[in-house]
C-alpha cells in the first residue's frame, strides 16, 4: 500500500453540515517522500494529521503537503457556509490560514485533540461535538 483514500458519509442527524470524513494513509517506509497537491474546494476541513490537529479554512489557492514515510489524516469536511456558525472565525477571517481547534471552535474544542488516534474515534469526537454546540443560523459571525 502506498496511498489510501477512504471516504464515509456523515451520521445521518449531521449531513446538513458535514459533506464527508475522509481518511488518507500511506506508507512511504524505504521510498522517497512525496509532495501531495491539493486542489483547493470552497469549504472547511477539521483535520488531524500528524504534524497536529488543525482547521483548515476556504484555501485561497492550490496547496501540498510534503508526505514522507507512514501516517494518516483524517479530516472532516463540511459543506460550503456550514462551518461558519459554529466557528469563533468569520468566512473571511479562515480564508487561506490554518488554525488550531480552540481558535476556531473555542476553547472547549480543545478536548477533540485528547484521546485516542484511531480514525473511527476522531471522527466520533467532531460529531459529537457539533451536536453538542448546535448551530444557530442568527450566530453566524461575520460574513458567509
Amino acid at each position: 500500500m502506498r496511498f489510501t483514500l477512504e471516504r464515509r458519509l456523515p451520521a445521518p442527524d449531521l449531513a446538513d453540515v458535514v459533506d464527508r470524513h475522509w481518511i488518507v494513509r500511506w506508507d512511504l517506509r524505504g521510498r522517497p517522500s512525496f509532495r501531495q497537491d491539493i486542489l483547493p474546494h470552497p469549504c472547511v476541513n477539521v483535520v488531524f494529521e500528524p504534524s497536529g490537529p488543525a482547521v483548515y479554512g476556504i484555501p485561497d489557492g492550490q496547496s501540498s503537503h510534503h508526505i514522507a514515510d507512514a501516517g494518516e489524516a483524517v479530516g472532516v469536511k463540511f459543506l460550503p457556509g456550514a462551518f461558519s456558525p459554529y466557528s469563533r472565525l468569520s468566512a473571511v477571517e479562515l480564508t487561506g490560514r490554518v488554525v488550531s481547534f480552540a481558535e476556531a471552535l473555542g476553547p472547549e474544542a480543545a478536548a477533540l485533540e485528547d484521546g485516542d488516534d484511531d480514525a473511527d474515534a476522531r471522527i466520533a469526537r467532531v460529531e459529537a461535538f457539533l451536536r453538542a454546540h448546535p448551530a444557530e443560523a442568527d450566530e453566524v459571525p461575520g460574513d458567509l
